[in-house]
């Protein structure tokens, strides 16, 4: 075995023992408070089971068709990024193939691994290299970034309750710091590479590495932004994620309202910002630990009961395994992609040299 292959077979190794330790200690922080057969105890298990099963089925099938809206939205939001890159947008069935299981990808291996899966499987496609894929991903996700703190802005501002000091200061420093990441995108867009020298030599000072992989971040997503070909693309593209986001968020409120009929339908939204910082923790596979703690802080500080609070940590992380990996299953015997196309993928992941494979299989 060469010298590369131990060293990423190590780094992959380090990856995996912290990202287990984050979900051990997420873990505990969720459910510290849960006794099993204590008397008197008001989250058991039995009473976590109780109140989950007093859920009606109506917020179940309200959740999985707001899932398949999302599902929808995000798939045309994609294709409408393609064919910015591209010239064409790939077919209804092969980007629903290909976006479900990158969805489940995403969710299920830790670090954010998943994120490499949809760029393989549209270089194995033909479709783009890997590398114009996964610039098209960084804006994907930076833009969702920019949508999600602007939801959390307004909640701050609009939510009916309370909000602990230590959120709401949260909450304005991400605003402040996402308004100005907004500032620095508009100039780079005019100058690429004066804004990734400004960028470098300035968290140069904090860290080298940061400075790099903040650079590169910058980098592609200025890149991905070659699939706008139009102000009209853009505004199009945010009114999608926006659309998206808001989906989301009415899916979880209607979970946490079939949990506590008392819960506002702000809880629901809360719940999903906080769930957005939570998966970008080096989490295990399936977000395990990350989900749990920080969907029940995102509903302890919406007012939200402690009991109701942890069961809905439970059930919208066993809603998201359901819909998401369902949603893969499903295309892995129907769809045109087979399922030992969706392995190689995962196995080009592995290799820290995989784009530059997996380009040369789209040239």
């Amino acid at each position: 075995m060469s010298s590369t292959h131990q060293t990423s077979g190590s780094k992959r190794a380090a990856q995996l023992a912290l990202s287990f330790g984050v979900g051990a200690l997420c873990l505990w922080f969720a459910f510290h408070g849960v006794r099993a057969g204590a008397e008197g105890s008001n989250i058991s298990p039995d009473a976590l089971l109780s109140i989950i099963r007093a859920v009606p089925t109506s917020a179940y099938a309200g959740f999985v068709g707001l899932f398949a809206l999302q599902v929808v939205v995000r798939v045309e939001r994609w294709r409408l990024q393609t064919l910015g890159l591209t010239g064409r947008a790939p077919p209804w069935i092969d980007s629903l193939t290909i976006n479900a299981f990158a969805f489940a990808a995403v969710f299920l291996m830790p670090f954010r691994l998943g994120e490499f899966v949809r760029p393989n499987l549209c270089a194995q496609r033909g479709i783009m290299s890997a590398s114009a894929a996964l610039a098209g991903t960084a804006v994907e996700r930076i833009i969702d970034g920019l949508v999600a703190t602007a939801i959390f802005g307004v909640l701050l501002v609009a939510a009916p309750f309370e909000w602990p000091p230590w959120v709401r200061a949260g909450g304005l420093s991400a605003l402040a710091f996402f308004g100005g990441g907004v500032v620095v995108l508009i100039i780079a867009m005019r100058a690429k590479e004066l804004a990734i020298t400004v960028t470098t030599r300035v968290l140069g000072v904090v860290s080298a590495g940061l400075a790099a992989r903040v650079a590169g971040m910058l980098g592609a997503f200025i890149d991905g932004l070659r699939c706008f070909r139009s102000a009209r693309d853009i505004a199009l593209y945010l009114l999608l994620s926006v659309v998206f986001w808001t989906l989301n968020g009415l899916g979880v409120a209607l979970i946490v309202r079939g949990l506590d009929p008392t819960a506002s339908y702000a809880a629901g939204f809360v719940c999903l910002c906080f769930l957005v910082i939570g998966v970008m923790l080096p989490a295990p596979p399936g977000n395990v630990g990350s989900y749990h703690a920080f969907a029940k802080l995102g509903l302890t500080v919406s007012g939200v009961a402690t009991l109701p609070a942890t069961a809905g940590a439970v059930l919208l992380h066993l809603m998201a395994v359901v819909t998401v990996v369902g949603l893969a299953g499903i295309f892995a015997v129907i769809g045109p992609i087979r399922v030992a196309d969706a392995r190689h993928a995962l196995d080009d992941v592995g290799d820290d040299n995989n784009s530059s494979g997996t380009d040369k299989a789209a040239s």
